[in-house]
């Protein structure tokens, strides 16, 4: 049996596209009969567990370290990876410690590795040229010529193919983010979300953080209420972070505790029927998004 192994610094329980992708990837890939096993630095300390057929093997390390311990963690993924013998290593998210490190591991013992780069820098759409510089600059550091390693490399979008060519030389294939169409194929009426039919539903999905935008939107939606009584404004993600607690504030203060509602996390069955049941999807991120799954 062909044996996957994908490696990240993004995984559940942790919320995020990263963290879907990389869970989708690995059920489908045991559908079509593939052995997966997934390497992540989430978890607060070492671990092997299991989701069905899934193997996970939780390395704890801190992925916004930057270069500090980078080695160490090099080490342990070489003896985890000698252990599991994989076919192919699938690193996700090229600026991450695992990302930097996981192609070069590979291929000290001989396994192919692939790269699939996630993201881009907030502002790099507006501010190309200065990132041009900074990027060249970037990519003398000796532990991001690590990228260069990989036999191959994917990109979720032409951003992020763009902003990785500075770091890899290879071709990159640009792969969008894989969705399960089916599991929206479902009719869901407003009453079963807990609105009224009339009632015209503007949707949020995603983490709640400044580069999100959520409070611009809203700022835009207090101008829509005027004009749509019947609107609401639903925002779906984890909402216990200091973010969130000032966005709660915001909408108390401008009036709209009653048409604008937090839910927090959902279940993953329970988020489909709210995406059925909207009238209008927001994405206001002012910028980093190279394809968010949402």
């Amino acid at each position: 049996m062909y044996h996957l192994c994908l490696v990240t610094d993004f995984f559940y329980p942790e919320i995020g596209g990263v963290q879907t992708h990389v869970q989708d990837l690995a059920m489908t890939a045991l559908k079509n009969g593939y052995d997966v096993s997934i390497i992540t630095t989430v978890g607060r300390k070492f671990s092997v567990e299991y989701i069905d057929a899934l193997k996970i093997v939780r390395v704890p390390f801190p992925k916004y370290s930057g270069f500090v311990g980078i080695a160490g963690l090099e080490s342990k993924y070489k003896k985890i990876m000698s252990r599991l013998k994989p076919d192919i290593v699938h690193a996700h998210h090229a600026f991450s410690p695992s990302g930097i490190i996981a192609g070069k591991a590979a291929k000290s013992l001989g396994i192919p590795a692939v790269l699939t780069n996630h993201s881009i820098p907030v502002g790099y759409e507006a501010f190309r040229r200065i990132w041009h510089y900074i990027s060249n600059w970037l990519s003398t550091i000796p532990a991001l010529k690590n990228l260069r390693k990989y036999d191959a490399a994917i990109a979720v979008s032409k951003p992020a193919a763009e902003f990785l060519k500075y770091f890899y030389s290879g071709h990159i294939r640009i792969v969008p983010p894989p969705i399960d169409y089916d599991i929206f194929n479902i009719n869901v009426k407003k009453s079963e979300v807990g609105f009224d039919e009339s009632e015209k539903i503007v949707l949020y999905v995603g983490r709640l953080e400044f580069k999100k935008g959520i409070e611009f939107a809203i700022y835009a939606f207090r101008i829509v209420a005027k004009v749509m009584p019947e609107a609401k404004l639903v925002i779906i993600g984890p909402d216990e972070t200091p973010y969130a607690w000032h966005l709660k504030k915001l909408v108390e203060v401008w009036g709209l505790k009653r048409k604008v509602i937090f839910l927090g996390k959902v279940s993953k069955e329970k988020l489909c029927k709210y995406y059925v049941a909207s009238d209008i999807f927001i994405f206001p991120s002012y910028g980093g998004e190279s394809f968010g799954i949402v």
